[in-house]
């Protein structure tokens, strides 16, 4: 049971279980290590279906419930230098891979008639130096891909705005962990877990 807090203070935080294969997501790890609070903010934890139905639909569940003042959703980058701040969220999916309940959707849109773009409203600047203050390696996208990730995104900036809610949201990607890393040949770069939290951390403190 979520302890009671004003709305105002809460921090809705997502994760991704893993997929393509992978035995662990960066995001999950960094969402178990998280703490309960942050200060005066209360830290919702939700681990979200690497699924593009089931995704979208825990994901506005989860608006609705909790009404948070902040949404913030992490997930994987393989072969990523750093973390990643994305800016848009765009209205496609088209899966180079099955997600985890065997849909591939190629070339749909997320939401007919919506707009292209949706652009993340998280003070992204103020994350990123945050951040880069800790001399991690950061990264500006404009293009979270098309799987599962960009669905969420997309989806929960496209209610958000709908609603006129005033959550802030937004999506950061993380690298690969040291031992996925290895797998591949070369060896891809990577963070480790201890760094890839204290980024998180510091990218949350930084929302206000």
């Amino acid at each position: 049971m979520v302890p009671s807090a004003h709305p105002q203070a809460l921090i809705l935080v997502t994760a991704f279980e893993p997929f393509g294969g992978q035995a662990v997501n960066p995001a999950q790890e960094a969402l178990r290590a998280l703490p309960d609070r942050l200060g005066a903010r209360l830290l919702i934890k939700l681990l979200l279906p690497t699924a593009f139905a089931a995704s979208g639909r825990r994901l506005v569940e989860a608006l609705r419930e909790h009404a948070p003042k902040d949404l913030v959703m992490l997930c994987q980058a393989g072969g990523a230098a750093g973390l990643r701040f994305e800016r848009l969220g765009r209205n496609l999916d088209n899966a180079r891979i099955p997600d985890n309940a065997g849909d591939q959707p190629r070339n749909q849109p997320i939401v007919p008639g919506g707009p292209d773009t949706c652009p993340a409203t998280l003070p992204l600047n103020a994350m990123y130096a945050a951040v880069q203050a800790l001399g991690l390696p950061c990264e500006w996208s404009d293009d979270a891909g098309s799987f599962v990730c960009n669905h969420a995104l997309y989806t929960a900036l496209h209610y958000i705005a709908q609603r006129r809610l005033p959550t802030r949201a937004g999506f950061l990607h993380l690298p690969w962990l040291p031992g996925q890393a290895a797998q591949t040949d070369p060896p891809a770069p990577s963070i480790a877990l201890d760094k890839q939290l204290q980024a998180v951390l510091a990218a949350l403190g930084a929302l206000g």
